[in-house]
């Protein structure tokens, strides 16, 4: 079952037509980091968060799961 963050961070990227590698790609950050978390396996630390949140224009209350 996948958690509230991993639907919501792929529903986001998304509505922003950002593929998985080129949201990696802006972040500087490898692909399978992105994919990893849209699966639910890993939940990302509080720094990359934040800059997911501000690349992608959401909160990170809403990003978690925490407001909609």
């Amino acid at each position: 079952m996948k958690n509230q963050f991993a639907e919501r961070l792929k529903e986001v990227r998304e509505k922003r037509n950002l593929s998985m590698a080129k949201l990696a790609k802006i972040l500087g950050w490898p692909p399978i980091m992105i994919s990893r978390w849209e699966r639910g396996i890993h939940l990302p630390g509080v720094e990359h968060l934040y800059l997911l949140c501000e690349v992608l224009g959401v909160t990170p209350n809403y990003l978690t799961g925490w407001e909609d």
